[in-house]
């Protein structure tokens, strides 16, 4: 963590880096019936850095999205993990390849509140 109003600070020379962060919106939430219980839906976006090439880049997104197929049911707080996008930065960037992928994670007909 590099604190607050920073930017984030990291190596590219050592490895490839992932981050993690809440996406938008980063939770919905849609009450089923009387509104007890209802569907969640978290959303996370993971922004992928790399200085090997843009081939690097895509590789790195196919095993994201191997990972959320193989783990699709496999979450301990979540029932479902799912990849929905890939989106590559074209920015002025010299040798520096960067894309987020968009994932969602989901909890249906859970309990809203607890009285």
């Amino acid at each position: 963590v590099t604190g607050a109003n920073e930017p984030i600070r990291f190596n590219l020379n050592v490895n490839d880096h992932i981050i993690g962060r809440a996406g938008s919106p980063a939770v919905q939430e849609t009450p089923i019936g009387n509104w007890t219980y209802g569907n969640r839906i978290y959303n996370l976006e993971l922004e992928v850095h790399t200085l090997n090439s843009r081939q690097r880049l895509y590789d790195l997104m196919r095993e994201i999205r191997r990972i959320c197929h193989a783990r699709a049911s496999n979450l301990t707080n979540f029932q479902r993990i799912t990849f929905n996008s890939f989106t590559e930065d074209n920015s002025e960037q010299a040798n520096v390849w960067v894309g987020t992928v968009d994932i969602e994670l989901q909890n249906n007909a859970v309990l809203l509140e607890i009285t």
